[in-house]
């Protein structure tokens, strides 16, 4: 987790932030509020979202995002699969890009209920197979025992 509110926004800074976000493989919560954060801001932070697949929530409550950096978002979530949660209350984003984004973000906490439903069914049927094989090797020794 990674808290970084009310420190305001530096453009080289936050940029440089961004990149680094991109590449990432272990953040999972990213706490932004009221930094500031305008349209170019919500731009490179759209990039990195594209390129990150850990994060799981993000709070962008109170920066100033707006239509531009709101609809940057919404098209770096198309790509991003693992975002489950994210705030985005006082950014004047339009309600419509607001429903789209919690759509996606709804659909991305479907794919994870599912890979996770998925993974724990190929468990269990990997322990189901791996018994039979060991039951059955029984009965061919005992078989083989009895000849």
């Amino acid at each position: 987790t990674l808290e970084w509110n009310n420190l305001g926004m530096w453009e080289d800074g936050f940029s440089l932030f961004c990149e680094g976000l991109g590449s990432n493989h272990f953040l999972q919560q990213l706490d932004l509020r009221n930094n500031q954060i305008n349209h170019q801001g919500a731009g490179e932070l759209a990039m990195a979202l594209k390129r990150n697949s850990t994060l799981q929530e993000l709070d962008l409550r109170w920066n100033n995002i707006g239509l531009l950096g709101g609809r940057s978002l919404l098209n770096s979530l198309q790509n991003n699969k693992t975002l489950g949660k994210v705030e985005l209350s006082g950014n004047n984003i339009p309600s419509d890009i607001l429903r789209a984004i919690e759509q996606t973000i709804e659909h991305n906490h479907e794919r994870q209920s599912a890979l996770k439903e998925n993974r724990s069914r190929t468990q269990i049927l990997s322990k189901e197979v791996f018994s039979l094989k060991e039951e059955k090797s029984k009965q061919f020794l005992d078989l083989m025992a009895t000849i």
